[in-house]
């Protein structure tokens, strides 16, 4: 059989029995080897701290001795030997949309006796079988599952072993302990940047999938990441909800992409961290809450109007932002989004009555008194209103946090209302006519 008619059917059978020896000499050559890196190592203390120390263990050192020790061992020769006949994209360049590496046979196998070092002697003869049963797949499909991890700082949240979907394919789930490790440790060799920080605890996870390179692949070639965009859209949207939910502040600190397959290496993954500061406040999440985050998630969801998605990546914004008078400025871009009914006529006057239509009738003269102390404020940031430390709402004189503290409060409560409210979620637009009728039936319903 040639190499071309074995590329795209998987690990082939003759591959596979030479693969086995291989990878078990490699496992004991891995288990011999001393832990002559120094690794820099975060782990959880609880309530969000954690303890760093530098460690020796094994790492890029280890690596290059394992693969040098493998060049003397026959089982390795002979396997190697096998794979340039029958299987050379495993001697070739590896590689997805995130990323690619020129992949050695050696650094196959010696993956593979790393991962081995995982589990005890008797358990390594059925460790390997799955090992081998996943790189089959991969050479038969050439489509990696990866996970988009988006750890957030400032989350409080009593998750337990929970999670709750907040968007498609997305979930808020609690972080283990190793997990913590994992992603806040690194070997000081490293030539990855992984993200430095503690006091992690909770993070939104999606799933994708992606192409497979093994071999020649044109460089010119147009590669869809459109599965990729498509999970960073819905974490996006996660994160939105979270803000949408109640207050608080949970900043996505960085993006992990993560292969969730073992049996090839160089897949790697990288990290995505936005360039913004840390925020003070937290978000905190009772496990009372999870039931009712859910199902607000899901109306979130069924909700096809624009602006409301726009007005909560808003409100989102707004939570995360580090000045209040920026933070005022984002919740009414949001609120003009929801409340702005696109026709003639003075605008905060008419934003005020539908905000005030939205209320119940015995409330709805306080809420469109509120609304137009709030929009003076706004046109007074907006518009260079610097000096003034002080400012009345509802005959209060608040600072400007607390304006913004009700800002973002009144941006929450619209968000919700288009979220659960069928008359809002259903609107193809957000025209005059509807909010004229809206205040027509409010006028009549407290009369």
């Amino acid at each position: 059989m040639t190499p071309e008619s074995t590329a795209h059917n998987g690990l082939h059978p003759d591959m596979r029995t030479a693969i086995r020896p291989a990878a078990l000499a490699a496992a004991r050559l891995w288990s011999a080897l001393p832990p002559s890196d120094l690794w820099r190592v975060e782990r959880p203390t609880g309530s969000g701290s954690s303890r760093i120390s530098l460690e020796p263990r094994k790492g890029l050192r280890a690596h290059i001795a394992l693969e040098a020790a493998l060049e003397a061992d026959p089982c390795y020769g002979s396997a190697r030997d096998v794979a340039m006949h029958l299987q050379p994209e495993l001697c070739g360049w590896i590689g997805t949309p995130q990323g690619g590496v020129a992949l050695n046979f050696g650094s196959v196998i010696a993956n593979l006796g790393v991962q081995l070092d995982h589990f005890p002697g008797e358990s390594q003869d059925k460790a390997l079988e799955a090992l081998l049963d996943e790189l089959h797949t991969l050479l038969a499909t050439r489509r990696v599952e990866f996970a988009l991890l988006a750890p957030l700082s400032g989350m409080v949240a009593d998750l337990s072993d929970e999670h709750v979907t907040l968007a498609p394919h997305t979930i808020l789930r609690r972080l283990t302990d190793s997990e913590i490790e994992e992603l806040s440790s690194n070997d000081a060799l490293s030539s990855s940047l992984i993200p430095r920080y503690g006091g992690l605890l909770a993070a939104l996870e999606s799933h994708f999938t992606s192409p497979l390179f093994l071999g020649a692949h044109p460089a010119d070639a147009i590669v869809s990441d459109d599965e990729f965009d498509a999970s960073l859209a819905a974490i996006d949207t996660a994160h939105c909800v979270l803000h949408s939910f109640k207050e608080g502040a949970a900043r996505i600190l960085f993006q992990a992409v993560r292969p969730l397959v073992r049996s090839l290496p160089g897949l790697g993954g990288s990290y995505l961290i936005p360039p913004s500061p840390q925020t003070p406040t937290a978000y905190m999440l009772a496990a009372t809450e999870l039931a009712d985050l859910q199902c607000f998630a899901q109306a979130f969801g069924d909700t096809r109007l624009p602006e409301q998605r726009f007005a909560a990546g808003r409100l989102r914004d707004s939570e995360l932002r580090t000045s209040p008078r920026d933070a005022v400025v984002d919740a009414f871009v949001g609120i003009e989004a929801l409340l702005n009914p696109f026709s003639d006529g003075e605008l905060s006057y008419r934003m005020a009555m539908n905000y005030a239509s939205l209320g119940a009738p015995e409330v709805r003269h306080a809420r469109y008194r509120k609304f137009r102390d709030l929009y003076k404020v706004r046109n007074r940031v907006v518009h260079g209103g610097v000096d003034q430390e002080q400012f009345k709402v509802e005959g209060n004189a608040l600072s400007i946090t607390g304006v913004s503290q009700m800002a973002k409060a009144l941006l929450r409560e619209l968000v919700k209302q288009f979220a659960e409210f069928p008359a809002l979620r259903a609107l193809p637009a957000l025209d005059a006519e509807f909010w004229e009728d809206q205040c027509f039936e409010a006028h009549r319903g407290s009369q």
